[in-house]
C-alpha cells in the first residue's frame, strides 16, 4: 500500500486539458491582481505625506539597499566594493542595471521576478492539483510585504523566486543544473539561504534512499542549536544587538530569551523550540496596525496579514508531515480513511515539498532572532500545499488551533506581563525612490 501511496500521479488527457485550462486562468487572473495591487501601492506611496493618515508605506531594508546603490553605483571599484564590504552582493548586482538608468526602477525587475514565481508556482503545482495552483500564486501575488517593497531594492521578492526554482528543479523536473543555480543565486542574495537549500538537496536524496535517512538529515539542524555555542559569541549577541532592541521596546524585546541557558545544550535546544514555534507562529499575534501617532501602519499591517497566512500554512505543514511520517513508519495511520482517499497528499513530489520546507524551517530556526520574515520565500510553496490538503473537517480544526493558541498566547501575556508590541515609529519623510 505504502508504493502506491508515495507514487507520482499521472491523470488522463481529457483531465490533463481540463486542468491546463484551469491553471491557466490562475496564472493570467492572479498576474491581473499583482497589477492592480502594485498600482494601490504605487498610488498609496505616490500621494503620501507626513499626517495625511497612514504611513510605514516601505520596507526598511529596501532604505538601507537604495542608500548604498545611490553611493556607490558611480563608483569605478563598485563591484568590488560589492564583494568586500556587503553579506549580499546578488542584491547590488541585480538591482544596479536599472539604478543605472533611474533610481525609480526597481520597480521592472520586481515585476518581472514576481510573473516568473507566478509561472513557476504554475508549472510545480499544475500537475498536482489545481486548487494548490491557486493558493501558491495568490501568495505570490497578493503577499503584501512583497506588494509594499515592490518600487526598491530588497532581498525576499528574488528569495522566494530561489526557492521555487530550486522546487522546480528537484521535485518537478528533476536536474542537476536548475538546482544549482537556484542555490547560487539564493546565496548571492542570502548566504545562509544557499546553504539551507544545499542542505535540502541532501534531504531530498536521502528520501529517494531511505526514509530513516530522512529522519536523520531533519534531526541535523535540531543537533546544530543545541550546540549552537559553537556558532556564536553570546556575550558579544547580547550586549551589541539584543541590548540595543529591548532599550528600544521594539518586537523584539523579549527575543533575548533565546540566548538563555545559552552553554547549556538542553538549554539551548528549548531555546530553539520557541524560537522555532515563534518563526511560524509569533507574527499572527505581534504586529502593530499603528504608528506612535496613531496612524495606520500600511506595513505594520501587513505583516499582521503576512503572519496569519505564514501561521495557516504552517500548522497545515505540520498535519501533513504528521500523515506522511505515520505512514512512512507504520504504513498507516488513525485517519487512515483521509490517506486513501488523497492519494495525491503523499505523492513523491508532495513528500519532497513537505522535507523541503520542513527543513528550512528547522535551518533558519537555528538563527538566535525570531523573525517570521526569514520564512517568506517558502509562503507560495506552503499555501500550494494547503491547497493540496485542505478539506473542510481539517479547515476547521486548523482554525480551531489557532483559535486557541492566539487565546492561549494573550491569557499568557496577561499573567506573566509580557509587554504589548509597541506601535510603529512614525515617518517624517518618503524616501527618493519611492515614486
Amino acid at each position: 500500500m505504502q508504493q502506491a501511496l508515495t507514487r507520482t500521479i499521472t491523470f488522463p488527457k481529457a483531465t490533463l486539458k481540463a486542468i491546463e485550462g484551469h491553471v491557466g486562468l490562475a496564472f493570467w487572473v492572479n498576474c491581473g491582481l499583482l497589477l492592480l495591487a502594485t498600482l494601490v501601492v504605487v498610488f498609496l506611496q505616490m500621494i503620501w505625506v507626513p499626517g495625511i493618515g497612514y504611513n510605514n508605506i516601505y520596507v526598511p531594508d529596501g532604505y538601507t539597499y537604495f542608500n548604498f546603490l545611490q553611493d556607490e553605483f558611480q563608483s569605478p571599484d563598485y563591484f568590488t566594493v560589492v564583494f568586500d564590504a556587503t553579506p549580499n552582493p546578488g542584491i547590488y548586482m541585480l538591482y544596479y542595471p536599472f539604478f543605472l538608468v533611474s533610481d525609480k526602477l526597481c520597480l521592472v525587475p520586481n515585476l518581472i521576478i514576481l510573473v516568473c514565481s507566478l509561472l513557476l508556482c504554475v508549472r510545480i503545482f499544475k500537475p498536482v492539483k489545481p486548487a494548490a495552483v491557486w493558493l501558491a500564486c495568490l501568495a505570490v501575488s497578493l503577499n503584501p510585504y512583497t506588494l509594499l517593497g515592490i518600487t526598491g531594492p530588497n532581498k525576499e521578492t528574488p528569495l522566494i523566486l530561489a526557492v521555487l526554482v530550486f522546487v522546480y528543479g528537484t521535485v518537478t523536473r528533476r536536474s542537476m543544473v536548475i538546482p544549482l543555480c537556484s542555490i547560487l543565486f539564493a546565496a548571492a542574495m542570502r548566504p545562509a539561504v544557499g546553504v539551507i537549500l544545499v542542505g535540502c538537496w541532501l534531504v531530498i536524496a536521502c528520501m529517494r534512499r531511505s526514509f530513516k535517512y530522512v529522519l536523520v538529515a531533519l534531526f541535523a539542524p535540531v543537533l546544530a542549536a543545541s550546540f549552537s555555542q559553537f556558532f556564536y559569541d553570546p556575550r558579544q549577541i547580547s550586549e551589541s544587538f539584543f541590548a540595543a532592541y529591548a532599550a528600544a521596546n521594539t518586537p523584539l524585546d523579549y527575543y533575548s530569551r533565546g540566548l538563555a541557558e545559552f552553554n547549556n545544550p538542553l538549554g539551548a535546544l528549548v531555546a530553539f523550540l520557541f524560537r522555532w514555534l515563534g518563526n511560524a507562529f509569533s507574527t499572527m499575534v505581534r504586529f502593530s496596525a499603528v504608528t506612535e501617532h496613531g496612524e495606520v501602519a500600511l506595513l505594520g499591517a501587513g505583516y499582521g496579514i503576512y503572519g496569519a497566512a505564514l501561521a495557516l500554512g504552517m500548522l497545515n505543514l505540520l498535519f501533513v508531515a504528521r500523515d506522511q511520517i505515520a505512514v512512512g513508519v507504520r504504513g498507516r495511520s488513525g485517519s487512515g480513511k483521509d490517506i486513501l482517499s488523497n492519494s495525491i497528499l503523499h505523492s513523491t513530489p508532495v513528500k519532497s515539498m513537505v522535507l523541503i520546507v520542513l527543513f528550512l524551517w528547522l535551518s533558519l530556526s537555528i538563527n538566535l532572532f525570531i523573525h517570521s520574515r526569514y520564512l517568506m520565500p517558502i509562503l507560495p510553496v506552503l499555501f500550494g500545499l494547503l491547497g493540496v490538503s485542505a478539506t473542510p473537517k481539517r479547515l476547521a480544526k486548523m482554525a480551531g488551533f489557532l483559535i486557541l493558541g492566539v487565546c492561549c498566547y494573550f491569557t499568557a501575556q496577561t499573567i506573566l506581563g509580557f509587554d504589548d508590541t509597541p506601535p510603529v515609529i512614525h515617518d517624517y519623510y518618503k524616501p527618493e525612490y519611492l515614486p
